[in-house]
Formats: C-alpha cells, structure tokens, sequence
C-alpha cells in the first residue's frame, strides 16, 4: 500500500522514472546530476533479471539498455518490456554493426542510438517525455516483429558511415568501399542508370555513382537497394514494384528540391531526400510478409475506390508508413527522417507548424502522386489542409510545384 502511494504521489508531481540498464558506469554521476534538473528519478541495473524484478516493483516511464547484458540481450530485454509494458519508452544503445548482427532486435526499441554522450541522452529523453517524438502503436510493433522477412541495413552501410568519420574522408572512398562489393555495386548502378531515375548519362563505375550523387544521396540509395532486393517474393502479391519505386525517387527528388528552397542551409535537404527515398519501404515489408493479405487490400482499395492507408489499417490494423517509422526507428536513421516516414500522411501529428522534412516530403508525395494518377495504383490520400495552413504554406505547395516542374 506504501509502495502505492508513493507512486501516486510521484505521479502526481509529474516525476519522470528511468531505469538505465548496462555496465557503462562511467556515464552514470553526470545522468544523475543531468536527472536534478529534469525532476527524474533514475534506476540502474547491471542486468536484465535485476531490471525486470525492478519493473515489478515500481513504475517506470522509459528504459535505456545497452545491447550487450549479461544473461540476455538489451534487444530480448526489450521485447519481454514490450510485453509488460508497451506503454514505457525503449531506447537500445549498442554499435550499429553490433545490432546488425543481434538476432530479434526489430520491434524491441522505439530509438535505437549509438553509444552517446549524457547530454544526447537527456535530450532524448527530454522530447519523448514531452510527447515530441513520434511513438509506434503496439499494433504495428507487433506486426514489425512478427515479419519472418525483416532487413536491417546492409554492412556496406556501417562501413561507409566509419568511413566517413575517418580524417581522410572522401566520395573517392565511399566509391571504393562500393566496389568492393560487387552485388551492391551492381545494384546501385542498375538503380542509377534505370529510367524511373533519369539519368542523362550513363553511370558505369559506382565511384562515378558516388560523384553524381553526393554522399547523403548514395547512402539512402544504398538502403532502397538492399531493402527492394530483400523482397524478391513481392511479385506474388501483385505488388507494382517499379510503380513504386519510381514514386519513391521522385517523391525524394520533389523533396529535396522544396526544402532546398525553404531551408537552403542545414540538413534538412538530404533529410528530407531520404525520408522521400524511403518513405514506402513499410509497403515493401507487407508486401514481401504479408502478399496474399496484402493483394486483398490493394484490390480492395482499387475497387473501392479507397487510398490504401485505410485498406491496409482495415486488414492490418496498421499503416505502411507507421510500418515503415518503426523499422527505420529500429535502424538508428535520425529522428526527423524516421518521423517524415511515419507521418507523411499525418503531419499534424507532432503539432509543430514549422517547416521540416515531414513538410517536404508530405507535399512532395501528394505532387508526384499528381502526375502519376495514370498508373491506377492507388487513390490519393491527399495534402492536409490544415497542417499547410498552420505552418502558413497554404499558397506555398503551387509554388513548390512550380518549382519541381522546373526542376524536371
């Protein structure tokens, strides 16, 4: 009854609880100093079994676990959390390359981040605590982690991202770590040199890729490849796959271009770039997991006359870009790229009206959709009103057409 009414009193005081989770001591004086001016109240556990005896005991609003424990992993530490409590926020902390070879690590973190700093983890924190960061439903949590068929990043990808933290960086690098891995190579030039990417020259070596495109363009490029080549089985579910792709790259084009004119500086344009690239990819995994059910939505939508976001949470109880936010989540991709993909049909969502790469990629998706109505694929779900007029935009999307047009 004690334990009880603490926990209401603490409620009550709005005092946020955090277990931290690992054997990263080092970190742990400057949390607890950081916590003070938070109001938080931290836990720290070695392990798992000490951390889910401690989530038996006491409520807890978010958990920070490293990837590697003792007994179990932070990815299976997350997962029976989930179970518990799927209303807690996870967050995973490991070497990217070290989750790449953790098996059952989709679905078990909302954020998956790097080894960081106290402050980046604050920070974090911070924003999910004050409903700033978009959380998955457990809905789609759940069919994210029941995918038999679930990519993560491609080794290549890690290689280049330590690449270029290197003194020495340079696209001439980025193109020799490229070719030296030939399937991938093929596959970017293929991608390069098709026509839904337009190319006016053609592309032999992947380094000339690299110089062409830019290294923000490449690496998302590396991630479309080795995701559409991780579902080879989509054809079964009458799934237009070209259709798709070349909406992908001309909703990433659209968006670039937009924010290269709202925000010329920053990184809003390559951010902006990738979340269009990627914006479908939940498509490809209902596609490549779910292909019966998912044909049945697609005809469903097209008899009915219906957009497919609503066939797909009729037959899924989820959405494709809900889909596609938690698997990118899982990835470790920056949050504002992870959150154009998971709201570019609900940009309200996050209720902020300044411009971003949600804004971007949101208008740029209903633009090219504009001019792609002949491939009957799927009916438009249209631009939110609201939301542009909010963010004062509402005479901005003919302008940004205008713009992409030119562009063309």
């Amino acid at each position: 009854m004690l334990t009880m009414l603490l926990q209401a009193m603490e409620t009550a005081s709005d005092i946020r609880r955090v277990m931290f989770v690992g054997e990263d001591r080092e970190i742990w004086p400057d949390l607890l100093k950081r916590s003070a001016t938070e109001n938080w109240r931290l836990t720290f556990a070695h392990a798992a079994d000490e951390a889910l005896v401690a989530m038996d005991e006491q409520h807890f609003d978010a958990i920070v676990t490293d990837l590697r424990l003792r007994g179990m992993s932070g990815a299976e530490l997350l997962h029976e959390v989930r179970q518990r409590r799927p209303e807690i926020w996870r967050f995973l902390r490991g070497d990217a390359q070290a989750a790449h070879d953790t098996k059952g690590w989709a679905g078990a973190a909302h954020q998956f981040i790097a080894p960081s700093t106290p402050e980046e983890i604050q920070d974090r924190l911070f924003h999910a605590f004050r409903n700033e960061y978009w959380m998955p439903s457990p809905v789609a949590e759940s069919v994210l982690a029941t995918c038999p068929i679930l990519p993560s990043p491609p080794k290549l990808y890690y290689r280049i991202m330590d690449a270029l933290t290197a003194p020495n960086a340079s696209l001439e690098k980025v193109g020799e770590l490229i070719e030296q891995d030939p399937p991938m190579a093929a596959k970017i030039l293929k991608l390069v040199n098709s026509a839904i990417f337009s190319l006016r020259l053609e592309v032999n070596r992947a380094a000339d890729a690299v110089l062409y495109l830019g290294i923000e363009t490449t690496k998302s490029m590396i991630l479309m490849a080795h995701t559409v080549s991780s579902f080879q089985a989509v054809a079964r579910a009458d799934f237009p796959i070209q259709t798709v792709l070349r909406h992908s790259i001309a909703t990433a084009r659209y968006a670039r271009w937009i924010s290269q004119m709202e925000c010329p500086r920053g990184q809003t344009p390559d951010q902006a770039f990738t979340a269009g690239l990627l914006h479908d990819i939940g498509k490809f995994l209902l596609a490549g997991n779910r292909g019966e059910a998912y044909a049945r939505a697609i005809d469903f939508a097209r008899k009915g006359q219906v957009d497919i976001r609503h066939a797909e949470i009729d037959y899924f109880g989820t959405d494709h870009a809900e889909l596609g936010g938690c698997l990118l989540s899982s990835w470790g991709l920056p949050q504002p790229i992870v959150e154009a993909v998971a709201l570019h049909h609900a940009p309200r969502w996050l209720g902020e009206s300044g411009f971003c790469p949600i804004t971007a990629v949101h208008a740029a998706n209903e633009l090219v959709h504009e001019e792609q109505l002949k491939d009957d694929y799927i009916p438009r779900t249209g631009v939110s009103e609201d939301y542009l007029n909010e963010g004062g935009y509402s005479k901005s999307i003919q302008k940004w057409r205008e713009h992409c047009h030119f562009r063309e």
